[in-house]
This record gives structure tokens, C-alpha cells and sequence, in this order.
């Protein structure tokens, strides 16, 4: 397992490291044997500098590679063989633009039950655009 953490720093100074340090946050993720992407959200960090600290519960060597951060939201768009999931786990709206993102593919909302939300899956086709709320997922299926 490998799990990456977070402690922001208040420099009063550039440069200069304070010694009030506290943990913002902690993300896991499994590995195995073979290449595996992972990515970490950490929502809520103050502004300034953050070090980020890569642990593994093993004693085997481990590479990183490509390592990249950013200071926005991870939405997220994964596509399956019948549909596709949008995700938000930031705390604002995200929009998706599927026309760039999947083009040449169609899709609609699920049909829900009274249990999953009807208003917002109501079977109907959705267009190239799409705006998921913040900390909200979609379930898309494909339109043949």
C-alpha cells in the first residue's frame, strides 16, 4: 500500500520555515506488481508551501514516475464498454465538455428508482456540455 500525506506550512517569510506544522490530510492507494496510476485530492490547504510525503508499507524498492500536482479541483471522467462516470470532489462546479472529451459518442441519464434521485436520472439524453455540482457524481450510459 502507498499512501501520500500532507502538511502545510505557515511561512511568515519566504524562505523560512515555521515551526507550527499541522497534518492536513491523508490518501491511500493499493499497489501491486505491475505500472499503477494513482492520484491523490487534497481539498482545504492553506495557501503557501506543502510537502508531500510518499510512504510504502513494503520493503521492496518503489519508483515514482511522472509525478505532477496541481492547485484545482480532480474532477474526473472514466469511461466504460455501456456508459461513462463523471466525478467532483472539489466543492465547486466542474463543467465536462463531452463533445471534446468523447467525441462522436452520445449519451443519456440512468432511468433511477425513487431511491436514486428521478429528477436528476430521468433517462433523458444529455447534451455535449455537462455541469456536475460540487462533491457530486453522474452515471452516463451510452446511446447507440
Amino acid at each position: 500500500m502507498l499512501f501520500a500525506s500532507t502538511a502545510a506550512r505557515d511561512l511568515p517569510h519566504p524562505g523560512l520555515e515555521s515551526d507550527r506544522t499541522k497534518q492536513a490530510n491523508r490518501e491511500y492507494t493499493f499497489l501491486n506488481n505491475s505500472e499503477v496510476a494513482a492520484a491523490f485530492y487534497f481539498r482545504n490547504l492553506d495557501k503557501g508551501s506543502v510537502d508531500v510525503e510518499f510512504v510504502a508499507e513494503s520493503s521492496e524498492p518503489l519508483w515514482l514516475g511522472a509525478v505532477e500536482a496541481y492547485a484545482s479541483p480532480d474532477a474526473m471522467l472514466r469511461e466504460f464498454e455501456h456508459g461513462v462516470v463523471l466525478a467532483n470532489p472539489g466543492l465547486r462546479p466542474h463543467t465536462f465538455d463531452l463533445a471534446r472529451l468523447l467525441p462522436g459518442r452520445a449519451y443519456r441519464r440512468i432511468s433511477g428508482t425513487a431511491m436514486q434521485d428521478p429528477q436528476v436520472n430521468n433517462g433523458a439524453p444529455v447534451g455535449g456540455i455537462v455541469e456536475l455540482a460540487g462533491m457530486d457524481a453522474l452515471f452516463l450510459v451510452r446511446r447507440d
